[in-house]
Formats: structure tokens, C-alpha cells, sequence
């Protein structure tokens, strides 16, 4: 038994060494097909099953189990597994069979590359494919050891390895026929597998679990650009290098601004000049609109966010969470926090926002543009009545979310629409379905070539997605005019006994896969269209660098807890709730917000700012860290204050760093300023 040890070990070693020495191999997927010195490799595709059912058989399907062999091809072992396995755990082991088979057919034929697929629940996912990496480094630590006896041996003229014979490069299958041996992939491989979140992401790169993708995707750019968004291939680059392609989706949603353009110019307004529904000349218009309400009927704004609220979705908050992920600061821009910035569509020169164009960092309250252009104004539309959900009545201008399609839908109504916010590619977005390479593949090369075949082979990526036809599903089709030809859609329909479940997202190009309904046709062509308007959000990807430099997450605590107070008192103000006086006169909504921000909150200093936060908190003064509630000063207020606003990395080693100067850092450290 040592002696098959130590040859498994030193299989291991040159298949080690063989690695890093040809990690550079020119073959593409296009011009390898016939090449003779390319060997048979087997490699591990780790993916995410929506069925319990597939995922508690995956293991006997990778080990070939045939529920439908017959029993005198059956080992005893093989007949007790199936003997123990539920009527519904066989047919979905018979149906991943299949599938593989399929699958293999084609990478066997096209690539010399055998692919097993782990079927795995999401549940359990990450706990295996973490522990696959720990098996890995122990097999590696064995192979060395065993490696350094065998050395010593051979100084005593001896050798702990077994001799073995020359074996066949070809089997013979069950038809008979010869065809190329393959050999069997480590349970430990994890050559390409799945990846579902920024966080998981960040972690195995910084624990070099990670392939860099970058010489890869540039052998294989001629392919993946004509399957794969621009934004979605430059959006993953992360400490200097791509370590994961995400899977190719509909990217973001828009907010259309859909304007009358009979209601505006009968009021004198140039419908030309609608951009936002914030903007000075369009709150102008909306405002006579309302006048007029009582005599027309027509509301001034529709909103289909079914509590009838407006977004603020061109706000960027610099609201951190310390409490998710340990040891680590996250962003959470969508959560109010003091502190702040007003974004874009498009900048100056009129390209569209991209990953690292700064957003400002000030405090919102002495914020003339969020404070009096946006808050105020969302507070007058709110509270004054000026805005309805409903969906039957009229309305000078409408602001809706959703896809490319939706323009069209109110074009037809007859508003002109114009975009308010474009699809935006953000970290939840980009980072929630990927593929990756693992520091324990076999072959890096063959790895990429079944990445490549996920996002551009419509057959491999339909055999992953739906199964095989007529058993796992039916195909049916429609036929649409595109140019002037009629052109015919293919989209897939489950089986009544279907169990190969997959989730279309988790499983590689979206835009490639039959879609599940005729629906899903227009929908992949509104999102290739949605895709090409997507901008990034300046803050994608980003991350605080906490390795080198030391937080203050003690002034984030208190900030976060500060904000939460403020938030509650702003909404105060905003519906009425909390009045303030101005000459004897109680001022409302708008009014209020503005007379606070001008003249309660702008040209304060830290200690001035400090002093009216907790005047409008009631001077609560309590954080909470690790679930244990903590106070503090005024002057420690007024010290995080001054530490939100500080810009610059203090080089001292031990010096505590404001999260606005590691954003700086990471703007400079990702060569974006």
C-alpha cells in the first residue's frame, strides 16, 4: 500500500511540475482538434444544482453508476448503492448520466478533455469546494514527502516505487470500439467551479486559490467578445489581475423619465431640456403642473414603486458594514449615511460613468444639491400631490423602472422617454455568478476551454443548462421578422418528468441558453440591447485595503449609528412630522429642508456640526460593536467627523485610516486617478 502511495505521489509531482512549466499552452479552442502531441486530460467542472435529488447522487454519476446496467455488469458494491437509492434518486442519476455522456461526447471529440460534473446544492457548496483546496494542499505536502523518501532510497540503490507496465493509450468501450483512455480526475481538482459573491471572490484570490484568467482571456478574446458584454469582462480585475469570468446577463434596469411633451409646451417648457425629474426647470413645470390639478385631473408625476415613493438612485451613500463579513468593511451604498455623493449617467466629455470615476464624499446635510435639489424636491412631490401610483390616471410625466423594452411601451402611449439612470453594472450584480479556475487544476488551458465553451458552445451550454431533449425537455419555436426576414426562436419547455433542475444564471452565458418561455426570445434581445447602455458603478469591485492599513472602524461605528438617528429625523421632516420655525411661521416639506440645510447645517464646523447632530438625535450617543452597546463623547463625535473627511494615507504603520482615505488609495492603487 505505501509503495501505490508513493507512486501516486510522484504521479502528482510531475503532473505538478508539467503544470507550471506549459501554463503557457498556444492552443486555442479553435486549432486543437487534430493535433496528435495533445494528450487526454481529465479535469472537475464544479457547479450549483437548484435539486436536492441531483446533488445526493452526484457523486456515483462522476463515478459512472448506471441504473439502467445490467445486473451482470454490476459489481456488489455497485448493486448495494443502487439497492439503497430512492426510485426519484435513480431516474435523476440516469438523467445527469446522460447529460454527461453528452457533454463528453463533445469535449472528448473537440478539446481530448473529460469533464466530471460535481452537482452540488448551494447549501453545501462553498464548505466543499473550500475543503477540496485543504485536500489538495495535503496531497501536495504527501507528494513531497514521499518524493524526498524515494530520493533517499535511490542513494541505497533502491526504489520504493512499484514497477508497472506500459498501459494501452485506448480502451475499448461498450460498442466495442476502440477510443482514447482518460484518466481519473482527484476528487480534490477543482478546475473550474462557480463562484457566487464578491466576498468568496476576494477571499479565494487573496488565499491564491485563483488562476489569473489575463493571458487566458487574451488567447481566447477573439471568442468570448463576440459572446460576452465588454462591461462584464473589464468589471472582475482585482489586485492587478482577472481571476473569474462572469456569466454573461442582462445587466441593471433603467429609470425612464416619460414626458407629455403636449402638457409641457402648453405651459411654455421645452420638453427637449427633460433630464431629471430633480433638476430645476423640470421641477418648474412639475410645480405648474400641480397648480392646475384641481382644474385638469392630470396628476404631475406617475411612479410604478408600488408604496408611491421616489428614488434617489443617483445618491451614493458611504455607508459601511463591518459586521458581515469579519474583519472586513463593506460597502452599502444604497443605506443613507451622512456622507455622500451625487452621481451621473455620463461625464462631462458625454461617455458613460465607468468602475473608478471618484464620487464625492462630503457631508450630505450642507449638500446644496441633496439637501435642496433632491430631498427637498422629493419631499414637495411626496407630500403635496403630485404623485400617484396608480396606473389609470393621467399624468404629465411618468418614472418607471425596468428593462430596454419598457421605452417602447410608453413610446406607444405617446411620451417621449428619456433615460433618468442607465442600467448599472454593480458588485451584487457582476460578482453573483462567475466561473474561476482553482490553484488545483490539472491542466489551467483545458480548464479555460471549458470556460470558453460555457459562453460561446450553444450545445455544451444547453446539455449543462436543460438536459437532453425529449427527456428533460421539449423544444419549441416562433418565428419573428428581424430586418425584414423571418427568422425562427428556439425556447426550451420542461418535461413533465424532468429532474435536472439548473439555475440559467449559475451555469454560464445567459444569451446562449434556449430561454424557458417565447417570452424569454424578446427578452434576451432587450437585454443585449439593455447590456450596451449599462455603465459601471464607480465604486465596482472596489475594497478596503485592511491588510496594510488599519481602519478606524470606531468613527465608522459611530457615524453608521449617528446616520441611522439622522435618517429618522430627515423622514420627519420630510412628511411634517418635526416642524421648523421661521419667523413665527411653521415651514413644510420642502421649505423645511431647506431652510435646515441653509441656514441649521451649511458652514459648520466639526464641533458646530457635532453639536447640531445630537441636538437632532436627542443626544443619544450610543454605538453598537461585536452586539454590545457602547457610547461616546461629543468629542469623539467631532474626532470621526474629521476622520471622515480626511483624504490622506497616513504612511505611520500602526496610524488609524479613514475609510475615505483608503477609497483614495484604492482609486490610486487601480491606476484610476
Amino acid at each position: 500500500m505505501m509503495k501505490k502511495i508513493i507512486c501516486l505521489a510522484l504521479a502528482l509531482l510531475m503532473v505538478l511540475a508539467v503544470f507550471t512549466s506549459c501554463s503557457k499552452d498556444e492552443d486555442t479552442v479553435g486549432n486543437i482538434t487534430d493535433e496528435a502531441s495533445r494528450s487526454t486530460k481529465s479535469i472537475n467542472l464544479w457547479v450549483v444544482t437548484e435539486s436536492e435529488t441531483m446533488a445526493s447522487v452526484s457523486a456515483l454519476a462522476i463515478a459512472g453508476l448506471d441504473p439502467l446496467a445490467k445486473e451482470e455488469d454490476l459489481t456488489e458494491e455497485e448493486k448495494a448503492q443502487l439497492a439503497a437509492l430512492s426510485d426519484e434518486q435513480k431516474d435523476a442519476l440516469s438523467q445527469m448520466l446522460a447529460v454527461s455522456k453528452a457533454i463528453n461526447k463533445i469535449t472528448k471529440s473537440k478539446l481530448k478533455t473529460q469533464v466530471s460534473i460535481k452537482y452540488l446544492t448551494e447549501s453545501e457548496y462553498y464548505t466543499k469546494l473550500e475543503q477540496s483546496f485543504a485536500d489538495y494542499d495535503k496531497a501536495v505536502e504527501e507528494a513531497k514527502a514521499a518524493a524526498k523518501a524515494e530520493r533517499e532510497a535511490l542513494k541505497n540503490g533502491e526504489t520504493l516505487a512499484e514497477e508497472t507496465e506500459a498501459t494501452d493509450e485506448t480502451v475499448v468501450n461498450e460498442h466495442g470500439i476502440p477510443e482514447l483512455k482518460y484518466p481519473t480526475a482527484a476528487p480534490y481538482q477543482a478546475d473550474v467551479f462557480w463562484i457566487g459573491n464578491y466576498e468568496k471572490y476576494r477571499q479565494y484570490a487573496d488565499n491564491e486559490w485563483l488562476i489569473s484568467l489575463d493571458d487566458k482571456l487574451a488567447e481566447s478574446a477573439m471568442q468570448i467578445t463576440n459572446y460576452v458584454s465588454q462591461i462584464v469582462t473589464d468589471a472582475t480585475r482585482y489586485d492587478g489581475a482577472v481571476y473569474a469570468l462572469p456569466n454573461n446577463a442582462a445587466i441593471g434596469e433603467y429609470t425612464y423619465l416619460c414626458v407629455d411633451e403636449s402638457e409641457m409646451e402648453a405651459l411654455g417648457f421645452n420638453p427637449a431640456t427633460a433630464t431629471s425629474i430633480y433638476d430645476e426647470y423640470f421641477y418648474n413645470f412639475l410645480s405648474e403642473m400641480r397648480k392646475k390639478f384641481d382644474t385638469t385631473g392630470v396628476y404631475p408625476l406617475y411612479t410604478d414603486n408600488a408604496d408611491g415613493k421616489l428614488d434617489l438612485s443617483l445618491v451614493h451613500y458611504w455607508n459601511y458594514d463591518l459586521d458581515s463579513v469579519a474583519g472586513d468593511c463593506l460597502l452599502d451604498p444604497t443605506r443613507f449615511s451622512l456622507y455622500g455623493g451625487v452621481l451621473s449617467n455620463v461625464k462631462e466629455d458625454g461617455s458613460l460613468m465607468t468602475r473608478g470615476d471618484e464620487v464625492s464624499y462630503g457631508n450630505l446635510l450642507s449638500s446644496t444639491v441633496y439637501m435642496e435639489h433632491y430631498l427637498a424636491r422629493k419631499a414637495e412631490y411626496e407630500s403635496a400631490g403630485y404623485v400617484t401610483n396608480d396606473p389609470n390616471a393621467k399624468a404629465a410625466a411618468c418614472v418607471v423602472t425596468g428593462g430596454w423594452d419598457l421605452k417602447a411601451e410608453y413610446e406607444a402611449k405617446g411620451y417621449k422617454v428619456i433615460t433618468m439612470v442607465n442600467p448599472r453594472a454593480t458588485t451584487d450584480t457582476i460578482y453573483s455568478s462567475m466561473f474561476a479556475i482553482g490553484k488545483s487544476t490539472v491542466d489551467e488551458n483545458r480548464a479555460m476551454e471549458v470556460i470558453t465553451y460555457l459562453n460561446t458552445n450553444a450545445e455544451v451550454r444547453n446539455l449543462l443548462q436543460h438536459g437532453i431533449e425529449n427527456t428533460n425537455y421539449t423544444l419549441s419555436s416562433v418565428v419573428k421578422e428581424v430586418n425584414g426576414v423571418d427568422v425562427e426562436y428556439y425556447y426550451a419547455q420542461e418535461t413533465e418528468n424532468n429532474l435536472y433542475k439548473m439555475d440559467v444564471r449559475k451555469t454560464g452565458n445567459v444569451f446562449i441558453a434556449y430561454p424557458a418561455s417565447a417570452e424569454g426570445i424578446d427578452e434576451i434581445a432587450y437585454s443585449k440591447n439593455q447590456n450596451l447602455d449599462a455603465t459601471m458603478y464607480p465604486t465596482l469591485g472596489m475594497y478596503f485595503n485592511l491588510v496594510d492599513y488599519k481602519l478606524d472602524t470606531k468613527s465608522v461605528r459611530i457615524i453608521n449609528a449617528v446616520s441611522a438617528r439622522v435618517d429618522v429625523y430627515l423622514q420627519k421632516l420630510v412628511s411634517g412630522e418635526v416642524g421648523i420655525m421661521n419667523g413665527g411661521t411653521e415651514l413644510k416639506y420642502n421649505e423645511a429642508i431647506v431652510y435646515f440645510a441653509r441656514y441649521k447645517a451649511r458652514n459648520l464646523s466639526d464641533a458646530q456640526m457635532a453639536a447640531l447632530l445630537l441636538e437632532i438625535t436627542n443626544n443619544d450617543m450610543t454605538y453598537v460593536e461585536g452586539g454590545e452597546t457602547k457610547t461616546f463623547t461629543q468629542e469623539e463625535l467631532v474626532s470621526a467627523i474629521n476622520c471622515m473627511k480626511t483624504k490622506t494615507i497616513d504612511e505611520k504603520k500602526d496610524a488609524v485610516q479613514s475609510p475615505n482615505a483608503l477609497y483614495s488609495n484604492w482609486l490610486s492603487m487601480g491606476g484610476f486617478k
